[in-house]
């Protein structure tokens, strides 16, 4: 996990204790459970395996599936801001394959973090934006093999994107 994701997960994480406290001491409703949810870009930095062996481009903004109370989507919003990311108001329009699998970046009673793994959000990529995602698919496919590449075909991605 890069440094970047490891400052999200402990900001988030921080900001919603104190948020959790204010709620207690103030005899204000608890917070449920939440669960965040990394997808795109960012969510390829979250996995250390990939972003170990692949250049990333940065990315300013965040897809993530936020589930949970108002006040978290907005304490959320301003750790990204404080770490010079932007929350992209359209993630909950990100496709998300039915077979995706979820790397676990924090667990907790209250919180669940985690992030789409590779495999998963090439995938994404590959259906929704393949023309700009070639040399990331390529790259993708020779790294996973058929566990990547057979969703690849499940879903109908041109060959000439992977091969």
């Amino acid at each position: 996990m890069v440094p970047l994701i490891q400052t999200l997960v402990a900001e988030t994480v921080s900001a919603l204790d104190a948020e959790r406290n204010r709620r207690f001491t103030d005899g204000g409703p608890a917070l449920p459970h939440t669960r965040i949810r990394l997808l795109g870009q960012l969510s390829l930095f979250a996995d250390e395996e990939l972003s170990s062996k692949l250049t990333l481009f940065a990315t300013q903004d965040c897809d993530a599936v936020i589930e949970g109370d108002w006040a978290v989507k907005s304490l959320f919003r301003e750790v990204l801001k404080r770490n010079n990311l932007a929350y992209d108001e359209l993630s909950n329009e990100v496709w998300i394959p039915e077979e995706t699998e979820w790397g676990k970046l924090h667990e907790s009673p209250w919180l669940t973090f985690d992030y789409s793994k590779p495999p998963f959000t090439i995938l994404s990529k590959a259906v929704k934006s393949p023309e700009k995602n070639k040399t990331l698919i390529r790259v993708a496919a020779e790294l996973y093999g058929p566990p990547l590449t057979s969703l690849l075909k499940k879903y109908n991605v041109p060959e000439q994107l992977w091969r």
